[in-house]
């Protein structure tokens, strides 16, 4: 059983354990939700329709919503997942210290036993209403557009630097492996010719007896190896947990920063895509208002007159949502 502390700034705390199990033959793993009174249980799916859920309904009001570890890791069995553990331990951690996040109804179900994740599936759902009471708190900036620019640079080179960093950690990581491998190897095969020499090699060690006697005892050959042996063996153990340490604590921190900013990046450029789309409205509202009606029947221009009534309400309701989705980026 894997243990991974987790301490928020609430007054109560989690922490994960990790099962597995067998249905029908079939395997998998749980994750357990430690908590002071009561503990719940959740496959990994499980997490990943909560964080579905969480952006859902707070990704579409420019809330970043905490990172999962990805699928894709390198190591296999009970590493995976304890590794995956570890990162779902952040990812419940950063919900945890989110006071909008971990007030919704989502993750308090989630903490329960039997609960019944439901994936949010509005396109943009009803705006949680604690957020959007912090959002219309926040006053425009009037260098908006300016502060968005930055936004995307600055957070593409930050999971650029960081992209980098974890890269030579990895190699660095890798290449203590091999050293604690050679290092092993280079004191058996050292021990094996200390032995060699003290115990095998009798006619070429009577021809220097003189020189094995006394003090030179010490300093011969042999003896030298054999301490040498005795040194690498004692640095094994370091060498062996260095790697691990490496991706604990400091790989897999870095794997989720990166993830974030990854995220962030999405946010921002959604603003893009929101103004592209209300170009577009605008657009067609300027179309509808300069088509001429005067071959129309009153059925049709009764019509018509509806069509821009709709669209000039969907256009208004865009720009206060860009302007809101603005605001909560910059808060």
């Amino acid at each position: 059983m894997c243990v991974a502390p987790l301490f928020t700034p609430c007054l109560w705390y989690l922490y994960l354990t990790t099962s597995s199990h067998c249905i029908c033959g079939s395997k998998y793993v749980t994750y357990a939700v430690n908590q002071p009174s009561h503990s719940v249980r959740h496959r990994y799916s499980n997490f990943e329709k909560l964080r579905a859920t969480l952006h859902a309904r707070y990704g579409s009001y420019g809330v970043l919503v905490p990172s999962l570890p990805k699928k894709n890791v390198v190591l296999k069995g009970a590493g995976f997942h304890f590794q995956r553990m570890r990162g779902l331990q952040l990812f419940c951690e950063k919900i945890a210290k989110n006071p909008y996040l971990r007030e919704d109804d989502a993750f308090k179900s989630f903490l329960e036993p039997n609960s019944q994740i439901v994936i949010e599936r509005d396109a943009v759902p009803p705006a949680p209403l604690r957020w959007m009471q912090a959002v219309n708190e926040t006053v425009t900036p009037v260098n908006s557009g300016e502060m968005l620019a930055n936004f995307r640079k600055e957070s593409e080179a930050v999971e650029r630097h960081i992209g980098a960093v974890i890269t030579k950690a990895r190699q660095y990581s890798t290449r203590m492996l091999d050293m604690g491998i050679a290092t092993g190897d280079l004191a058996a095969v050292t021990v094996q010719f200390s032995e060699s020499e003290t115990n095998e090699i009798d006619v070429l060690n009577s021809l220097s007896g003189k020189e094995l006697s006394g003090d030179a005892a010490s300093n011969s050959v042999p003896n030298v190896l054999s301490r040498m042996a005795n040194l690498l063996n004692s640095q094994l153990g370091s060498l062996a947990t260095t790697p691990d340490a490496v991706n604990m604590c400091f790989v897999e921190a870095l794997e989720y920063e990166s993830a974030q900013m990854a995220d962030f990046n999405i946010l921002v450029k959604c603003v893009d895509k929101i103004v592209t789309d209300n170009d577009k409205s605008e657009k067609g509202l300027h179309s509808l208002k300069t088509k001429s009606t005067a071959k129309m029947t009153p059925q049709k221009i009764e019509q018509h007159n509806e069509a821009i009534e709709v669209t000039e309400k969907l256009v208004a309701e865009a720009k206060i949502y860009l302007d809101l989705y603005i605001r909560a980026l910059c808060r």
